[in-house]
């Protein structure tokens, strides 16, 4: 049992602000990392729901809204939008390839940034006030899970950028019983809400579309995948979901 609690407990740790309940580390364990950040995905999709549902019992108007839109930031502890100003400032540059790849390293935060920031603020806001006081939430416990699926078969497949972290040690294992074992997480966590939510039960599926795409057409521009490229789609993929959710 400790052998399958350990790289949760990692991962638990790593990506999540949530108290770990067992701090546990075992340095050979860090290629099954990834295996377990769907299920991470999945504790703080139930967070996320039982917020919004709390919320939904009171009149709390926008500031409800700003509490639904920021919770899922707020239970990342924020390592996901890191990502994704990093990347806005790396890729909207339009420099060259070796300067974008070192801007995406550099900690300082550019103008590219802050704008993509506010851009993604104002939209999850939007969404999160657009969600009808009758609309399903229950939606909104697996859109954190399928965008945490796309993340690790990325990172399985596709080659890393040289300056990240899954190019030398601490890089995914390329096994294929591990992408097998994702790939079946991300079926699950897409297919099970459309058969029993209905049209917002596809709120999880766009969620892993758009985090694909962000994969895609980021790891293309930088030709590799980081950790950075990951929470860039995790965050882009958790509006999307919302969004999906609030039209349907």
């Amino acid at each position: 049992m400790k052998r399958l609690l350990t790289p949760l407990m990692m991962t638990w740790g790593m990506f999540s602000s949530i108290p770990c309940p067992w701090k546990l580390w075992d340095d050979s364990r860090r290629g099954q990392m990834l295996l377990w950040l769907p299920v991470l995905g999945l504790i703080h999709g139930l967070v996320w729901w039982g917020v919004a549902a709390l919320l939904r019992l009171g009149d709390f108007g926008l500031l409800g809204a700003a509490a639904v839109c920021a919770t899922p930031w707020l239970l990342s502890g924020g390592i996901h939008l890191d990502g994704y100003m990093d990347c806005c400032d790396a890729i909207f540059s339009r420099r060259e390839l070796s300067e974008r790849r070192r801007i995406l390293k550099d900690s300082h935060t550019g103008a590219f940034a802050i704008i993509g920031m506010c851009v993604l603020s104002v939209f999850q806001f939007a969404a999160a006030a657009s969600v009808g006081r009758e609309q399903n939430l229950l939606p909104l416990i697996a859109v954190p899970a399928a965008v945490r699926c796309c993340s690790p078969l990325a990172i399985n497949y596709l080659p890393p950028l040289p300056a990240s972290g899954y190019s030398g040690r601490g890089a995914a294992s390329k096994n294929p019983v591990h992408g097998a074992v994702v790939g079946a997480q991300l079926l699950a966590a897409v297919i099970a809400p459309a058969l029993l939510w209905g049209w917002a039960g596809l709120a999880p599926a766009a969620a892993a579309l758009s985090c694909g795409a962000v994969i895609f057409w980021a790891s293309r521009d930088l030709q590799g995948m980081s950790g950075d490229i990951s929470g860039c789609a995790i965050s882009v993929g958790e509006l999307v979901g919302l969004a999906v959710l609030a039209l349907c």
